[in-house]
C-alpha cells in the first residue's frame, strides 16, 4: 500500500521566485493561493525553527524543575511559561504564512491552552460547578478539583480497578462553594483571615475560633441538605438500623507533597441523621490553627484547597491498619511494610497507639520478614447507634498479629496492583472486618526522601559490571535495565517486547508511541531539546542521546543497565542501581509553584501527535503546546519539502522566470540550474553560468562530491521529450505533465532543495544543515521510471534497501520511496547527501536492468561494497 507520506508530496502547485544575476535578490511571484513567495518563506521556515528550539528548551527547563533539580517560584514559573507560550505562538504564526491551509484553526487553540494554562496559574481558583453529590461509581482520578483527592482515587479504585473500597459518595467542592455563598461567609472569612496576624500562634488560634463558630452556625442550602439525606439512605439500603458511615475530609491537595495529610477531620460510625453536623464539622476543620498556619506558610488561599467530602459505609473492623508498598525506613530493601491493630485503626493512624509491625517480601507471595508485635490491651469498636468506644482486647488476641498469613498475601497482591498502576509506591489504609473481609479505605502515593548516590557508593554498585558504551548526553533522567531491542525501520516497533531497551539511529518523534513499552531508550543522535526527549522526560523513561555506536556496540537481545544519569550504558542487571535510582522520582515538593507546575505541565508537555502518516496528524488533535509546536515544525519542514514537486506538477519550467536560474558548470552530463536564496552562492560569483568552486551551499556541496564519486557511463540525462513520449507509449499520459526540462536546486548555505529527473525516474531533495543539530534533516523522494511497473518496483526496492542500510528512516510504497534523516551534525548529513548522490548516477537507467529479484540483490551488494570504499 502506498504510503501516506508520498500521497502527501503530490497535487500542490506553488509559483517560485528566483535569485538574480550577481546574487541580488529576485523578486519572487506569490503563490497562487496567496501564500508568500519563496524567499519570504524560506526565511519564516528559519525564523520557525528558532522559536522551536526555544520552545523545546523551555520545556526541557521546566521538566527539569518539577523533578526537583532545583528550587522554584511560583514567579518562576509564570514566567517561563508565558515565553513558552510567547514562542509558540510565533510557530503558529509563521505557519501560517508559510500554509494558511495547514495552519487553520491552530491560532484559537493556541490561546485556548494559554488561557487554561494562565487559570491554573492565577491567585485564585475557581471551584468548578458540578453535581452536589457524587457516588464513587462516577469518580475517577481526574475529578480531583470536584471530589478532591481523598474521594478521588475511592472513585478509581471503585470504578476502573474493582477494589474492595465500601460503597461512598463524594460531597462536592461545589457543595462546599454553595454552603459559604448560603451563609454569606466568604467576606467573613476573608476579613478575619486578612486582619489577623497568621505568623503569630495566639492571633491564628483566636481568627479560628471566629470561623469554625461562623460555620457551626451556618445552614445547609435545602438542595444540598436533600442531597446529602437521598444520598445517605440510598447507602443504607438493606443494611441493618446500626450501620453507620464514616465521614472523611476530602480537601484538595490533601494527600499530596503539599502536606495536608492527617490534618483536617474525620467522623466515624454516623447515625441516621448526623450526617449534616457532621459534614458541619468537617468544613469546619480547614480553619484549625494547624490548617491555616500551614496554608499560609505555603502562599495558598481557600480556594486552593475547597473542601470536598467523602461519605463511605462503615466498616465495623476487627482489625485494621496502613500498609507501605515500600518500606519507608529503608527504601533500597524489596520489602513491604504493614501497621496493624485490632479493631479500628483511628488511633493507630493517628499515633495516639503503638501498633504492630510486618516487614515482608515485596511480592505477591508476601513472605514474612520480620515482625514486631505490640502488645494491644484496648481495641475502638463501632458503637450501636453511633460513634466509637474503646473496649478491652478479647483474652488471647493481644499478643496476636491482628493479620492471618492469606489476609497478609491478599492485601500485598491489592497493594502492588495499586502501586503498578499509579506508577509509584503507596500508602494504603485497610480493615478487616469480622467475617475476614478486606476492604481499602485510602490510598496515596507515599512520599519518601532519597539522599542523592555518593561516588562511593556508586562505584561499589556498578563494580564488575563493564561499560559496553559511555559518553551520551542525558536526555531523561534515572536507570532502567532491560534487553536490547534495535529499531530500524517503523515495521519493528510493532515487535518490541514490554521492558526492552528501545535502541536507535535517530530521536524520532515516532518513537514515543512504543515509550509505554520500553524501559529505557538510546540513539545515536538528538539532544535534551527535541521532541521525544520531552516525551521521555513526561513518562520518566530513563533516556540517553548522542550515544555514538550504540547500535555496533549494544548487540540485539543483550541484558543491559542504563544509566542516563550519567550517559553510561552497564553490561547485565544492577538491580541495586536502577531501585535506588527510581526512589529520587518519589521525592516531591512541598511549595505550591511545584503542584502547579505539576498541572500547567499536563497541558504543555504530553505528545499526541506522534506520527504524520496517521489521520489523526491534524491540528483538531493538538491538546498541548508540545503538540502544536510538533504539527507546526512537520508541517513547515513538508511544506519546504514540496517546492520542488509542486513546479513538476505545473511542468517545470512554468515555476521560474526564464533566464533567472543560473546555471551550474560541472564535469558531469545533468544540468543543475541554481536558484540562491542568500548564501548559497559566492558573493563574487557574477554571470548567468556558477563554477563548482563559487558553491557554498553545506547541503549541495555533499551532493556534488557523490555525484563526482561515480564514473559516468552510457547516457546523461534522457531528454524532457523522450520521456514524455515514453510516458505516453505505456498509456501513462496524465504523467506527462509531470515531466519537466531542467534539475533546479533552490540553495542557501544550510538549505537545499533540488528537483532533479535523471534517466526515466525523478527525485525530491529538501535538506537542512546547520551548526545547530535540533533543526537539521535530509528528505528525498523517489518516483516512477521508464521501465514496466515490476521492474520500476524492484528499483524502488533497490533504492529503499540502500537507503536503510546507510541508516536512512525509509518507506517504499509501489515504486516510490520516501526517506528521510533528522537531528544530525551537518558533516553527517553532508556525508550522507553524498551517497545519494551516488545513487541518483547509478540507478538514472537502471529500472532498465531489474528482471529480477536476484539482480536487485546484487546491485544493492556492489552499491553498499562502493559506499563502504567511498567512507
Amino acid at each position: 500500500m502506498e504510503s501516506g507520506w508520498l500521497d502527501r508530496l503530490k497535487g500542490i502547485n506553488l509559483r517560485r521566485g528566483v535569485r538574480r544575476e550577481g546574487g541580488a535578490p529576485a523578486s519572487f511571484s506569490p503563490a497562487p493561493d496567496g501564500g508568500l513567495p519563496l524567499s519570504e518563506r524560506y526565511e519564516v521556515f528559519t525564523r520557525l525553527l528558532k522559536s522551536n528550539n526555544r520552545a523545546l528548551e523551555v520545556m526541557a527547563e521546566l521538566q527539569a524543575k518539577i523533578r526537583g533539580d532545583a528550587e522554584l517560584s511560583h514567579d518562576y514559573v509564570k514566567d517561563r511559561v508565558e515565553v513558552l507560550g510567547q514562542e509558540v505562538g510565533r510557530i503558529v504564526e509563521a505557519l501560517e504564512r508559510m500554509s494558511p491551509t495547514s495552519a487553520r484553526g491552530l491560532r484559537d487553540i493556541h490561546e485556548e491552552l494559554v488561557q487554561r494554562i494562565r487559570h491554573t496559574l492565577s491567585p485564585r481558583r475557581a471551584i468548578p460547578e458540578a453535581p452536589l453529590v457524587l457516588p464513587f461509581t462516577q469518580v475517577s482520578a481526574e475529578m480531583e478539583e470536584v471530589v478532591g483527592g481523598k474521594a478521588a482515587h475511592l472513585g478509581e479504585m471503585t470504578t476502573h480497578l474493582k477494589l474492595p473500597v465500601p460503597p461512598g459518595f463524594a460531597v462536592t467542592t461545589y457543595a462546599f462553594k454553595r454552603f459559604l455563598d448560603h451563609n454569606g461567609l466568604w467576606a467573613p472569612i476573608h476579613e478575619i483571615m486578612a486582619r489577623s496576624r497568621l505568623d503569630e500562634p495566639d492571633q491564628v488560634a483566636l481568627a479560628c475560633r471566629s470561623v469554625e463558630e461562623l460555620i457551626g452556625r451556618g445552614e445547609l442550602p435545602a438542595d444540598l441538605a436533600l442531597a446529602l439525606e437521598a444520598a445517605h439512605a440510598a447507602l443504607l439500603v438493606g443494611r441493618p438500623a446500626s450501620w453507620g458511615v464514616a465521614v472523611r475530609s476530602s480537601a484538595i491537595l490533601e494527600d499530596t507533597a503539599a502536606g495536608f495529610a492527617g490534618q483536617y477531620q474525620t467522623s466515624l460510625n454516623v447515625g441516621r441523621g448526623g450526617l449534616a453536623k457532621e459534614y458541619r464539622r468537617i468544613l469546619a476543620s480547614q480553619f484549625s490553627p494547624q490548617v491555616v498556619s500551614f496554608r499560609h506558610q505555603r502562599g495558598l488561599i481557600l480556594e486552593d484547597v475547597a473542601m470536598a467530602v467523602a461519605v463511605m459505609l462503615m466498616v465495623p473492623a476487627r482489625a485494621s491498619g496502613v500498609l507501605y508498598t515500600c518500606n519507608p525506613n529503608d527504601p533500597e530493601q524489596k520489602a513491604m511494610m504493614v501497621s496493624a491493630v485490632w479493631g479500628l485503626g483511628a488511633r493507630a493512624v493517628g499515633g495516639q497507639m503503638p501498633s504492630s509491625l510486618i516487614l515482608m517480601e515485596k511480592s505477591p507471595a508476601a513472605r514474612v520478614l520480620r515482625q514486631e508485635i505490640v502488645p494491644q490491651p484496648t481495641m475502638t469498636v463501632c458503637r450501636k447507634g453511633g460513634g466509637v468506644a474503646e473496649i478491652p482486647v478479647p483474652a488471647g488476641l493481644a499478643d496476636r498479629l491482628p493479620l492471618s498469613p492469606s489476609q497478609l498475601r491478599e492485601l500485598a497482591e491489592l497493594g502492588l496492583r495499586l502501586e503498578e498502576y499509579y506508577g509509584r509506591p503507596v500508602d494504603v489504609e485497610w480493615a478487616v472486618d469480622s467475617e475476614g473481609e478486606l476492604f481499602l479505605l485510602q490510598a496515596r502515593g507515599l512520599r519518601i526522601i532519597v539522599k542523592g548516590i555518593q561516588p562511593d557508593d556508586y562505584d561499589r554498585l556498578v563494580a564488575g559490571h563493564p561499560v559496553l558504551l559511555a559518553g551520551g548526553s542525558t536526555a531523561s533522567p534515572g536507570v532502567a535495565t532491560g534487553r536490547v531491542a534495535q529499531v530500524h525501520t517503523s515495521s519493528d516497533l510493532g515487535k518490541i517486547e514490554p521492558g526492552c531497551v528501545l535502541v536507535a539511529q535517530s530521536s524520532l518523534p515516532e518513537y514515543a508511541m512504543a515509550l509505554d513499552r520500553v524501559s529505557a531508550l538510546i540513539t545515536e543522535v538528538g539532544g535534551p531539546a527535541s521532541h521525544l526527549a520531552s516525551v521521555a522526560r513526561e513518562r520518566r523513561v530513563p533516556a540517553v542521546f548522542s550515544a555514538v555506536g550504540a547500535r555496533d556496540k549494544l548487540r540485539e537481545g543483550a541484558l543491559v543497565t542504563v544509566d542516563a544519569d550519567h550517559g553510561r550504558i552497564f553490561e547485565g542487571e544492577i538491580r541495586a542501581l536502577v531501585i535506588l535510582q527510581k526512589k529520587r522520582f518519589l521525592a516531591l515538593a512541598e511549595t505550591q509553584a511545584y503542584r502547579n507546575l505539576e498541572r500547567v505541565l499536563s497541558r504543555i508537555t504530553p505528545l499526541n501527535l506522534t506520527d504524520p502518516r496517521l489521520p489523526e496528524f491534524t491540528p483538531g488533535n493538538c491538546r498541548s503546546l508540545h503538540d502544536i509546536t510538533r504539527y507546526c515544525h512537520e508541517m513547515a519542514m513538508q511544506e519546504m519539502f514540496r517546492y520542488s514537486e509542486a513546479c513538476t506538477m505545473g511542468g517545470g519550467d512554468t515555476c521560474l522566470s526564464e533566464g533567472a536560474a543560473r546555471r551550474l558548470v560541472a564535469d558531469f552530463p545533468l544540468d543543475l540550474y541554481l536558484v540562491d536564496l542568500g548564501g548559497g552562492i559566492a558573493p563574487g560569483a557574477r554571470g548567468l553560468e556558477v563554477r563548482e568552486e563559487d558553491v557554498t551551499s553545506l547541503p549541495l556541496l555533499g551532493l556534488l562530491k557523490g555525484i563526482h564519486s561515480v564514473e559516468w557511463r552510457g547516457p546523461g540525462a534522457v531528454s524532457a521529450q523522450t520521456l514524455a513520449q515514453s510516458l505516453a507509449e505505456r498509456g501513462e499520459e496524465g504523467q506527462e505533465a509531470r515531466v519537466f526540462r531542467h534539475n533546479y536546486v533552490l540553495i542557501s548555505r544550510d538549505y537545499m532543495n533540488l528537483s532533479s529527473r535523471l534517466g526515466f525516474h525523478y527525485s525530491t531533495i529538501d535538506a537542512y544543515c546547520s551548526k545547530n543539530d535540533s533543526d537539521n534533516y535530509l528528505r528525498l523522494a523517489f518516483m516512477r521510471g521508464g521501465a514496466d511497473p515490476a521492474r520500476r518496483a524492484r528499483r524502488a526496492r533497490y533504492v529503499g534497501t540502500v537507503l536503510e542500510k546507510s541508516g536512512f528512516w525509509v518507506e517504499v510504497g509501489g515504486d516510490n520511496v520516501y526517506a528521510r534523516l533528522e537531528k544530525y551534525p551537518a558533516p553527517f548529513l553532508q556525508a550522507k547527501l553524498g551517497t545519494i548522490g551516488r545513487l541518483i548516477v547509478m540507478t538514472r537507467q537502471m529500472d532498465m536492468v531489474m528482471f529480477s529479484d536476484a539482480v536487485v540483490d546484487w546491485y544493492i551488494d556492489q552499491f553498499m561494497k562502493g559506499e563502504a570504499g567511498a567512507s
